[in-house]
């Protein structure tokens, strides 16, 4: 790790980070890209409500999506009969 100075007079750490040649441009080592349907994306949104409020929000998102929150399997905040 090396230390500079940039143009306002503060320092920088500066780490170098070595790549192996195999790595580099290794198209085989990228992840794989994974396709959300409709329905997953529901129960992102369902499941990331944080009270009674956000919950209703996010049924009313997921309704715009054209789907019944109730057929979605999701966790319910506390407090959220």
């Amino acid at each position: 790790m090396s230390m500079s100075i940039d143009a306002r007079g503060r320092s920088k750490r500066q780490t170098k980070v070595r790549t192996p040649a195999r790595v580099r441009g290794a198209k085989s080592l990228l992840p794989k890209v994974e396709m959300y349907t409709d329905e997953r994306i529901a129960e992102f949104i369902l499941n990331n409500a944080v009270d009674g409020e956000d919950y209703l929000r996010a049924c009313a998102e997921v309704r715009k999506l054209g789907i019944d929150p109730e057929k979605i399997g999701h966790f319910k905040p506390l407090g959220v009969v």
